[in-house]
Formats: C-alpha cells, sequence, structure tokens
C-alpha cells in the first residue's frame, strides 16, 4: 500500500488463501479469540462498488463474517468490499478508521 504511516508498535496480521472455504474465517477467529480486543478487517472483492464501514448496524448482520468475529471478541471491525482494481484505496479507508489501534487482524483472499 501506498502512503498510509503506521506508527513502529502497530502490528498487522493477515489471513489469505487461494479459495473461498479453505477456512480463513475460523483461523481468523481462533486468532481473535486469543487475542481479545483485536481490531479486524474483512475484505470481501466483487463486481460492485466501493464500501468501507464500521457501521455496526451493518457489522452485526447475524451469519456473516464480521458479526462472527465480534461473537469471538474483536474490537473495532471494517468490513471492505470493493472491486479489486479499488482494493488498495479501499484498505486505506479501513486503515484509516483504525488509526491508533495496535493490533489489527486482515482476512481475504485479495488481500
Amino acid at each position: 500500500m501506498s502512503a498510509f504511516p503506521f506508527p513502529a508498535d502497530t502490528t498487522i496480521i493477515t489471513v489469505s488463501g487461494m479459495f473461498p472455504g479453505i477456512g480463513k474465517t475460523l483461523l481468523s477467529e481462533y486468532i481473535i479469540a486469543q487475542c481479545p480486543g483485536i481490531a479486524a478487517v474483512k475484505v470481501t472483492t466483487g463486481d460492485y462498488g466501493t464500501c468501507v464501514t464500521d457501521d455496526e448496524s451493518v457489522i452485526m448482520t447475524e451469519g456473516k463474517d464480521t458479526w462472527r468475529y465480534k461473537g469471538r471478541g474483536a474490537g473495532h471491525t471494517v468490513w471492505v468490499r470493493s472491486h479489486k482494481n479499488e482494493l488498495e484505496r479501499a484498505l486505506e479507508q479501513a486503515l484509516k478508521l483504525l488509526a491508533g489501534e495496535t493490533w489489527i487482524l486482515i482476512e481475504g483472499n485479495s488481500v
């Protein structure tokens, strides 16, 4: 990513894989349970416009990965939905929302 500076004490963990259904969310839940309060970012790419949100009414949609993260103890949670061509900009937006967090987990195939 380009110009978003993070303090030296920020740790970012990424969970990604080559295919859907490979266990990324399950692994993310495990990590979150071991690190209560960790900030979480769910990345979904597809053929639609970009949306970056931390709105709890969206994050807490039952059954969604973000809802599962919160149930395991995630703190500030952001959902990024973006076309792959816009992903870098969308991730920068998400990380700006998480400024000040020292631990961040990012999950998605395109990270």
